[in-house]
């Protein structure tokens, strides 16, 4: 399975819904969804629609700054890490019209290996419901801030996972090459997606992430909703939890982590086992609201 299929499967169910049987759901469901939109496209000959802008964009309004300046290592003790993972940081506003995700990531290169991946950002988005906005690409070296977003050359490509199963998703990939970087150099960037996956409903659902393979020195997730769309959360391997926030007339949920360690995975564990914390975020209460999203999508005209 994917990891695209993967996180659907997990992120779209309630909690207490066992997880293995809504797999096959998912994977039915989007499989479906994707051959039909295909066919129809070919038998109607309709031309597919173009590469959706990418531009530069201050930060929303919404957003929750984080100053990484208060995040840098006071020294060089992060082991044998490729690079120093300073923050982790998205956050979604599901009370706009157009559902936006931000994302805002910073960490330090700390060899030659870490120069080669900091180097490329590569950000996915389908353009058949949203557009990208990029907010800073900055260096940080030393007390010198270079920015890098002015003349960042952006580059969009279309690669098909799924082609060999006859499964065309859409999917665009932005890719920016950073010149001149150094070792020791702070790579930070944010971007925002705009826009949701019609076929969902303005339902929201995911999971994400709370521990990984190597530390993290700050860990913030954000998510707002209007008052009358409450989310639903089960955590796995872990206690700590969501806070939740009454601002007028939307609830406001905040997680935050500082010098999250990281989890080495021990080699005689299943890997079947999944030993890192996540927390699972959903709309869905029941089964049975999964069951009213999904029927439409199965009507005969």
């Amino acid at each position: 399975m994917n990891k695209k299929t993967k996180l659907i499967s997990w992120s779209i169910i309630s909690p207490g819904v066992n997880r293995t049987n809504f797999i096959l759901v998912a994977v039915f469901t989007m499989k479906k969804i994707k051959i039909l939109a295909v066919f129809l496209l070919l038998i109607t000959g309709i031309p597919a629609r173009g590469f959706a802008d990418v531009s530069k964009t201050p930060l929303p309004s919404w957003v929750e700054p984080i100053n990484i300046a208060t995040l840098l290592p006071k020294k060089d003790d992060e082991g044998n890490n490729s690079t120093s993972f300073l923050l982790v940081d998205e956050q979604i506003n599901h009370a706009t019209a157009d559902s936006q995700h931000y994302y805002h990531y910073a960490q330090k290169i700390r060899n030659e290996n870490g120069l080669k991946s900091a180097s490329q950002i590569a950000i996915d988005f389908d353009p058949e419901y949203q557009t990208l906005q990029l907010h800073v690409i900055t260096i940080l070296r030393g007390t010198k801030i270079i920015n890098k977003l002015t003349s960042a050359k952006v580059s969009v490509f279309q690669r098909e996972a799924d082609l060999e199963n006859s499964v065309f998703d859409g999917r665009k990939t932005a890719t920016i090459i950073l010149e001149d970087i150094h070792i020791g150099d702070v790579v930070e960037y944010s971007y925002s997606r705009a826009g949701s996956n019609p076929a969902f409903g303005r339902k929201l659902f995911k999971a994400v992430d709370v521990q990984w393979t190597v530390p993290v020195k700050k860990v913030f997730y954000k998510i707002i909703t209007a008052k009358n769309t409450p989310l639903y959360f089960k955590p796995y391997l872990t206690d700590k939890a969501f806070s939740k926030t009454s601002v007028g007339n939307q609830w406001h949920y905040r997680y935050q982590a500082d010098d999250v360690p990281a989890i080495y995975r021990d080699e005689e564990i299943p890997r079947w086992y999944n030993p890192y914390p996540w927390i699972q975020i959903s709309q869905f209460d029941q089964w049975q609201d999964v069951v009213g999203w999904a029927l439409p999508l199965f009507k005969i005209a």
